[in-house]
């Protein structure tokens, strides 16, 4: 750590930053990413699953 006097009387302290670089992301897992792929498969399945029983009530309803 270093001491600098200003001009005006303050003084400023500097230390040196160490610039540390960026941590590497943890790679999942090969099974996490099997899980999480059936896994949002069967929420996509739902899905298309409960916009066709709505598609098919309207038009039910449209036809009587």
């Amino acid at each position: 750590m270093q001491h600098h006097r200003h001009r005006n009387g303050m003084i400023a302290i500097s230390t040196t930053i160490r610039i540390m670089p960026p941590a590497m992301p943890k790679m999942p897992e090969i099974n996490d990413v099997a899980s999480t792929a059936a896994a949002s498969s069967a929420a996509k399945s739902k899905v298309i699953m409960a916009t066709s029983r709505v598609l098919e009530r309207l038009v039910e309803r449209r036809a009587s």
